[in-house]
């Protein structure tokens, strides 16, 4: 008989976590009894089964919760833990991430969490390095993960590190999932100035190439120092960020109405495609063509 290891994964969850999660973790590793025979994922979780003290899982998860709270005085007790453990990992998925940011575990690293909290996390924890715009963010021996069914990458992630990458694969092609992801699917934008609108309407008047503080202040009847001047005392902002704010809002608009990349970049003044290209990496942290794809999975 083949010998087998065990690996602990404690879920350390709460009244407020999101009770399919525990449930889920057991059900999809328990599909991966189809096709290993070398690694027992032993599941367990807080609310039925307390992690006593002195002992460690291999894998502290931190599950999706729908109002992230700062962690309790016993929770604090259990990620100190694990983090002291040479053996352990950490992960916090979704908004598990602001219960671990908490303990200061996440100060000076990378983390991802749920767009949805990623001013809370930015807010609360300055210290801590937020790319909400990421799926999954390894940071030594702590793992982060947006979005709330970011579980299954999750579980593809822990798969890859304890079984190997074509385990991984072939488990994935098995549930279907979405392997594990670099990007979250983006949230669509909306400006946090309205009056903004305003301004944007101008900028729509003007073609592509024709967009620019000459030709914007000439059409408000200004020059252009004192349209400069305008933008900053009406609305905060200089030109050249108001032009950019215009841009990303219209790749989005356009994206959704399926126009072509090539297309979009000449509508908004870009000199070519790739010159577009790398405004847009540099702004949102991923490729264009990424970022296409995932907000047409968003209707």
């Amino acid at each position: 008989m083949q010998n087998t290891t065990t690996l602990n994964i404690h879920i350390l969850d709460c009244k407020d976590s999101l009770k399919s999660t525990t449930q889920n973790f057991i059900d999809y590793f328990e599909i991966l009894r189809y096709i290993n025979d070398k690694v027992i994922f032993n599941i367990t979780n807080q609310m039925n089964t307390k992690i006593t003290a002195g002992k460690v899982a291999d894998y502290l998860i931190l599950p999706p919760c729908y109002k992230p709270q700062k962690a309790t005085k016993e929770e604090a007790r259990i990620i100190s833990a694990h983090i002291s453990s040479e053996k352990s990992k950490i992960v916090a998925c979704c908004g598990g991430a602001l219960k671990l940011a908490s303990t200061g575990a996440l100060d000076r690293r990378k983390a991802t969490t749920h767009w949805l909290f990623e001013k809370k996390l930015k807010t609360e924890y300055p210290k801590v390095n937020v790319e909400a715009h990421r799926t999954i963010i390894e940071s030594g021996k702590i793992i982060t993960a947006g979005g709330v069914l970011s579980y299954l990458d999750v579980i593809c992630l822990i798969i890859k590190k304890e079984l190997g990458k074509k385990t991984a694969r072939k488990y994935n092609e098995i549930i279907q999932g979405p392997g594990i992801r670099e990007y979250q699917i983006p949230k669509q934008k909306r400006d946090g100035n309205p009056e903004l609108n305003n301004l944007f309407a101008i900028y729509d008047k003007l073609k592509g190439e024709d967009i620019s503080l000459t030709n914007i202040a000439q059409d408000m009847g200004m020059s252009p120092r004192a349209f400069q001047r305008h933008l900053n005392e009406k609305y905060g902002i200089t030109f050249r960020d108001s032009l950019k704010k215009y841009r990303l809002k219209k790749v989005q608009e356009y994206i959704l109405k399926n126009i072509p990349i090539k297309e979009i970049s000449f509508r908004l003044g870009f000199i070519d495609d790739m010159s577009f290209r790398r405004f847009f990496k540099k702004e949102m942290k991923m490729p264009i063509s990424q970022y296409r794809d995932l907000l047409l999975l968003n209707i």
